[in-house]
């Protein structure tokens, strides 16, 4: 089941955008240092009202908040938004958690991590720096550089290590699989190899 009911309000951000740039604070002083009805200005920015007459000419308080901002028509109203005359500008929906998260947070958020699974990646990280420190120096850089362990999170690519070290997209890929293959002997830690073979394999 959903476990959260989730308001949506549509806006004209165009207007609003405009009324803040102007150096307002508030709807309501704008309209009251204009000389504009706060009702009507409120209307076009929930779009429950088309700033344009029955005749296809702009009405008077579209005209007055136009004149207030000096803007042009396009630059308060999309042409969808010239016509719009919402009922309502506002809609319930329900979801869950995971679609809550991607709302608030967008799609690169990741969910904070426990303590306990800090703990656990700093001991994983200790315990691969050490197996790591037992390669050859190049075979440790290429692979601290290809997992991001070197200030870059992401990690670079076969072809960004090639030009780094000044040899082929091949030679570069034989050393990664030659330094994974050093990582998973026996006489490393089975609890790593385990990871080592959850990840890459």
């Amino acid at each position: 089941m959903d476990e959260y009911r989730v308001d949506i309000r549509v806006k004209n951000n165009l207007i609003l955008s405009a009324i803040e740039k102007a150096g307002y604070k508030s709807v309501a002083a704008f309209c009251r240092d204009n000389g504009i009805t706060l009702t009507c200005v409120m209307e076009f920015i929930a779009l429950r009202k088309s700033p344009l007459n029955k005749d296809g000419r702009f009405s008077s308080p579209a005209q007055q908040l136009m004149d207030a901002l000096c803007a042009l028509p396009e630059d308060l109203w999309t042409q969808d938004q010239m016509y719009a005359a919402l009922k309502s500008n506002k809609r319930s929906m329900t979801m869950d958690e995971t679609k809550m998260e991607l709302l608030m947070y967008g799609e690169n958020h990741e969910t904070p991590k426990l303590p306990e699974d800090l703990v656990h990646e700093k001991e994983v990280s200790k315990l691969v720096g050490e197996v790591l420190n037992t390669l050859s120096p190049r075979k440790a850089k290429i692979l601290r550089l290809r997992n991001g362990m070197e200030g870059n999170s992401e990690g670079m690519t076969l072809k960004e290590l090639a030009d780094k070290f000044d040899v082929t997209h091949e030679r570069v890929r034989q050393l990664e699989a030659d330094a994974l293959r050093d990582m998973r002997k026996p006489s490393r830690s089975d609890a790593l190899k385990q990871i080592l073979e959850d990840r890459y394999d």
